[in-house]
């Protein structure tokens, strides 16, 4: 459990989501572009580890255009064969504008590199304390969250629905308001900083006790501190 929040009206709760009409480029075999086998030989597991969070074009025929890695893993090693398996092996079903017609479009996402206990999570699991649980609400919302330069975030992408727009909101403006994590460095100076993480958020009416036995207020900015970005 990452951290709890204590939602009175649950119904009101706003939170930034996805609004664009347009559908973006959707990966076609979003499992199988790099796996833990493709860790470099000549890397090393106890210096080379880290997420690399990468921006991709994608042309109308579905092709990786560009890779700029906007969150490095601290090693160039990972972040190089981070772009080049992408760009070998990523196939899209690309962007398609309000008229359903190819565009060339964008696409971000967050690779994690490591071995062993050197494995860091681009994962963020999260449970809300609420008053009440919507009658729609099925499973845990999922989305993908974009940290800007400062490490707060910008973004909240719902990518599974709770089955509740309501709880959905709530992840949302939960992650907005009370999660940071470390700055993201980019590869490169030229490169603005970006980084994604990946948010699985669940909602419980279990009461929240504190040491001293009362009702824990909402709690303030949560750090979450990824893998040093120097070793």
């Amino acid at each position: 459990m990452f951290s709890m929040l204590m939602i009175a009206a649950l119904e009101v709760a706003q939170g930034p989501t996805a609004t664009d009409l347009s559908q973006p480029p959707r990966l076609r075999n979003p499992q199988a572009p790099i796996t833990a086998w493709d860790y470099p030989a000549e890397a090393s597991p106890g210096k080379d580890y880290g997420i690399a969070t990468i921006f991709l074009r994608v042309s109308t025929e579905g092709r990786v255009t560009s890779c700029d890695v906007t969150e490095s893993s601290g090693s160039t090693i990972l972040d190089m064969t981070t772009c080049s398996l992408l760009k070998k092996r990523a196939q899209f079903e690309p962007a398609k504008n309000a008229s359903g017609s190819p565009v060339e479009g964008e696409y971000r996402s967050a690779i994690s590199w490591g071995i062993n206990d050197h494995q860091p999570t681009t994962s963020i699991d999260i449970e809300l304390q609420v008053s009440s649980i919507p009658r729609s609400y099925r499973s845990p919302v999922k989305a993908k969250i974009i940290f800007g330069a400062t490490g707060h975030v910008t973004t909240c992408e719902i990518t599974a629905t709770s089955g509740s727009s309501a709880a959905d909101r709530v992840a949302c403006t939960y992650i907005t308001q009370h999660v940071v994590i470390t700055a993201p460095q980019s590869a490169s100076r030229d490169i603005p900083p970006v980084a994604v993480r990946y948010l699985t958020a669940s909602l419980s009416t279990q009461a929240v006790e504190t040491p001293q036995g009362g009702k824990s207020p909402v709690p303030p900015a949560t750090s979450i501190r990824p893998a040093s970005q120097s070793r």
